[in-house]
């Protein structure tokens, strides 16, 4: 179990000596096995990395990210966003709202939140300066905006986590159709409408495809590289080494659900989604079920705390992403500043999920008994 403990301080250091996420998930994993189990541990990472990359419902990733990746290219997406302009530029704050619809649905779309917040960042910044929306309420919208995907179908971090956690994708989506029929059909819609306004080309649909194949390359390397961590992990003892620091913790079950959010939050502040989920939902889930949670529910408030992590100062990822798109005039102070009041929000539904868990599970139960 020492190897186990010593794993994730090896890759909190490779990932914050600028070391890609994937490659060091790889190298921790191929150096821990290494240390445990000599040369004869390369097969067993290779059986890992095989069975992620060949699983049916990560299938769906490609395709919901090239469905956004066409709406962009085309410029529907720019169209879109002017629409919500006109609809809600005269209310109050109409902008803003319009920034967050707008957020939602490509996030939703993407899946990926550092490309919409660039997507959006360069449409909504010059709209919202030109009426004098102060710079802290514009990054504040924007970064808000960008992290909801996380929340709405179709959202490929539940994709994710239904995998992982070995629950129906349609409990945690309550969707009708499963998460590839979706993709594929919503991949498809999007061809069309962009051929039915006229903006289909060669080149635009050259520019989708290769955007796809880079952000589903990024994903899915992940996801193969985080299986083959944790599977070197339980290996080499490290389910037993939480259970027994739970254990010994003396942990009920509201303290189990706590101590594992605050674990997710806290990696949140330097992985990437993917790895966190990669992480977390392997090692949590197993006590989770254990303790007679509901695992909807528990996976909602997972996914809202990996949100909240996006916009959660000193590490706030979000911050960093639109800080690359951002005017000189637009500080890091003013950026901290704005999402301040949407962390608060968030902390606010996840206290309301965590209270009400029928909020989480009431429609997935109902869909599941017809």
């Amino acid at each position: 179990m020492t190897v186990a403990a010593l794993m994730f301080p090896a890759l909190f250091a490779l990932v914050l000596a600028g070391i890609p996420v994937a490659f060091s998930l790889a190298i921790v994993s191929a150096g821990a096995g290494l240390v445990a189990f000599g040369p004869n541990v390369f097969g067993q990472l290779y059986g890992s990395f095989y069975s992620a990359a060949t699983n049916f419902i990560l299938a769906a990733i490609p395709m919901f990210v090239l469905m956004g990746a066409i709406l962009e290219r085309s410029g529907i997406a720019e169209r879109l966003f002017k629409v919500m302009q006109i609809w809600l530029g005269r209310l109050p704050g109409g902008l803003a709202v319009a920034t967050i619809a707008m957020g939602a649905v490509f996030a939703a779309a993407a899946g990926v939140v550092g490309a919409v917040e660039v997507m959006i960042g360069m449409m909504a910044i010059p709209a919202m300066q030109r009426y004098r929306y102060n710079n802290s309420l514009i990054a504040g919208t924007i970064c808000a905006g960008g992290s909801l995907g996380t929340m709405i179908p179709p959202s490929v971090i539940a994709v994710m986590y239904a995998s992982l956690a070995q629950i129906s994708v349609g409990e945690l989506l309550a969707g009708i159709a499963s998460p590839t029929e979706a993709a594929a059909v919503g991949a498809l819609g999007a061809l069309v409408v962009c051929v039915f306004y006229g903006r289909f080309s060669i080149g635009m649909l050259r520019e989708a495809l290769k955007i796809t194949v880079r952000i589903s390359a990024m994903i899915l390397l992940i996801v193969a590289a985080g299986t083959m961590f944790m599977g070197t992990f339980a290996a080499n003892g490290g389910s037993r080494l939480i259970r027994s620091a739970v254990e010994s913790a003396g942990f009920g079950e509201v303290g189990v659900i706590v101590f594992f959010l605050v674990i997710v939050l806290l990696l949140g502040f330097v992985l990437d989604w993917t790895a966190n989920v990669l992480i977390c939902v392997p090692l949590f889930t197993p006590f989770v079920r254990q303790a007679g949670i509901d695992p909807v529910w528990f996976g909602t408030m997972v996914i809202i705390v990996i949100q909240t992590s996006y916009l959660t100062p000193p590490m706030a990822s979000s911050i960093f992403y639109l800080k690359s798109i951002a005017p000189p005039d637009m500080t890091y102070g003013q950026m901290y500043r704005g999402v301040l009041p949407f962390i608060f929000l968030q902390l606010v539904t996840l206290a309301i999920v965590a209270l009400f868990p029928a909020i989480a599970t009431w429609l997935p139960d109902q869909i599941e008994g017809f």
